[in-house]
């Protein structure tokens, strides 16, 4: 072959080249397993997918798929029994790959919050009790500081993304005596690259929403904050000026740390003495599941509702209240969980139909938290 033909042959090869920003953003639109699986592929897009921007782009650009539904779900005592599954593909449960070294004394372990496919958790070894930022896809942690009087005392836990700084925030709602007729509300604020605690708010008139059921205490509830665009929600009591007792729901702003109450919907009362109210995020929006009705918040404090369970409760022959709605699939079906007996069900919403959901694995779990397949890492500055 001639110097001429080789220079021609070198020339076109370059011409077919596909432009290093167009396989990148090529790569953005794929989904995280095949990334993962794309890393021995070359050096350099082992390092595009190691980094961070590389990473909230990919999860920027999927989000819009708002019927992503895996699960994990584990017991407190038992971190063997941890898993992932994803309800809508069937997938069979993937027992978890633990990053923290189990000694015989780590008894008990709780997640608390998932957002962007991290998860706030604590590990209780003995007597301590470490609190951990982890993305089990990754399978990436960062250890935070554990609060004054971990523990201790009522209290939830939320973790959200404040795209004001380009940080993420760990939010501490505290009630140190919920018993009494003035518990000492707190909230206490940890900027995750700073790792260091504040207080935010203190004494404001709002107590725990312990949810009871015939005097049966539902552990087994949905996460206390849930984070939605920039801000946290979570339902509390209130007490009002004749000594009524109220359920309110809160909204805590990441970016301005502000806390303000939220219009119910309408017909919601927010009397503590109706069924209980649940806050999930459904599709990447609010919802409260209030008493017969699912609704959705549109916008600020405007609610629409989504969906009536008259027509599936005799099916499931099961008090509403103790069936927690989960996510919807990508056919549109709502996935339920029951509290007491740990089973799914998939509620057609256009045809008024239930039905069980049959998943493997190991049913002696605790709670069970949403979560969505991300490359974000807890430990990387954002």
């Amino acid at each position: 072959m001639g110097k001429e033909h080789k220079q021609q042959l070198t020339s076109r090869q370059q011409n077919t080249l596909i432009p290093d920003d167009v396989i990148e953003d090529i790569l953005l639109n794929l989904p995280v397993k095949s990334l993962l699986r794309f890393k021995s592929v070359c050096k350099s897009w082992c390092s595009l997918f190691s980094k961070p921007g590389f990473a909230r782009a990919n999860f920027n650009k999927r989000r819009c798929n708002n019927h992503d539904s895996p699960i994990l779900r584990h017991c407190y005592t038992q971190p063997e029994v941890a898993e992932t599954i994803d309800l809508d593909h069937k997938a069979e449960p993937k027992k978890l790959d633990w990053p923290f070294r189990l000694s015989e004394f780590a008894f008990s372990y709780r997640f608390y919050s998932c957002t962007d496919g991290i998860f706030s958790m604590c590990w209780f070894d003995g007597n301590t009790i470490s609190m951990f930022l982890w993305n089990p896809r990754i399978n990436k942690y960062k250890t935070l500081p554990t609060p004054e009087n971990f523990e201790k005392q009522v209290e939830y836990i939320g973790f959200g993304y404040d795209s004001s700084i380009d940080d993420y925030k760990v939010v501490r709602v505290a009630w140190p005596n919920p018993i009494s007729p003035a518990p000492e509300f707190r909230m206490q604020v940890l900027n995750v690259k700073s790792n260091v605690w504040r207080t935010v708010h203190r004494g404001a008139p709002y107590a725990v929403d312990i949810i009871t059921i015939d005097s049966f205490s539902l552990d087994f509830a949905p996460i206390k904050l849930v984070h939605v665009d920039g801000a946290l929600y979570f339902v509390a009591k209130k007490t009002t000026t004749d000594s009524t007792q109220i359920s309110v729901i809160l909204r805590f702003d990441l970016a301005e740390e502000s806390l303000r109450e939220v219009s119910m919907p309408p017909s919601v009362t927010g009397d503590v003495c109706d069924l209980p109210l649940f806050l999930e995020v459904l599709g990447g929006s609010l919802h409260l599941c209030a008493g017969m009705n699912l609704w959705v918040m549109k916008e600020e404090s405007c609610w629409v509702k989504v969906l009536e369970f008259n027509g599936i409760v005799e099916k499931l022959r099961r008090p509403l209240c103790l069936m927690r709605p989960l996510c919807f699939t990508e056919a549109g079906a709502l996935i339920l969980l029951d509290f007491i007996t740990r089973d799914f069900h998939v509620y057609d919403t256009h045809h008024n139909t239930v039905r069980k959901l049959e998943v493997g694995g190991d049913k002696s779990f605790d709670e069970v938290i949403l979560y969505s397949d991300t490359l974000i890492s807890p430990s990387d500055d954002h």
